[in-house]
């Protein structure tokens, strides 16, 4: 990371925003850990981004009960093929939108194609207004989406209705 974004990341930061750079769990164990639940509690208006490698899916019922303190989500989905129902699920039962999809292609794709890990960008439809239309976006978006891993290929996403 080069000087002037690690500066202005501090500065982000140092104005009111918190990092938790702890592991976030259902349940704390160590002081490497934080659970969802005291984070969600003593925060409103937030902007979460949960990047767990895998654990993401024990959380997404503390993520749904707890929408009215959420205002953006980001959040990486480990194991598409194996968790699609759970993932399909936290959508269609959340107050979220999604509004950004991006294959990370560190993890590769399985035999459909399709990327082992995605990020997604979820937006609060409680608290903003956000329209139902589908995006006609191709993704990866140029000059937004970047590549995880620098020496692969991006993933491109297909949506198949």
């Amino acid at each position: 990371m080069d000087v002037f974004k690690y500066l202005n990341y501090r500065r982000f930061f140092n104005k009111k925003n918190i990092h938790y750079i702890k592991k976030i769990v259902q349940n704390k164990k160590n002081k490497n850990e934080i659970s969802i639940k005291s984070i969600l509690k003593n925060h409103q208006n937030l902007i979460l981004k949960v990047d767990i490698e895998g654990d993401e899916y024990k959380i997404l019922k503390q993520i749904i009960r707890d929408y009215k303190k959420i205002n953006l989500l980001i959040i990486e989905f480990h194991n598409i093929s194996q968790n699609y129902k759970k993932i399909k699920n936290f959508i269609s039962k959340s107050k979220y939108r999604l509004i950004h999809i991006h294959g990370n292609n560190y993890a590769g794709v399985d035999n459909l194609k399709n990327p082992n890990v995605i990020e997604c960008t979820f937006i609060n439809k409680m608290k903003f207004k956000v329209s139902k239309f589908k995006s006609k976006c191709k993704y990866p978006i140029a000059n937004l989406d970047f590549k995880n891993f620098k020496r692969r290929e991006d993933i491109k996403i297909n949506f198949n209705d």
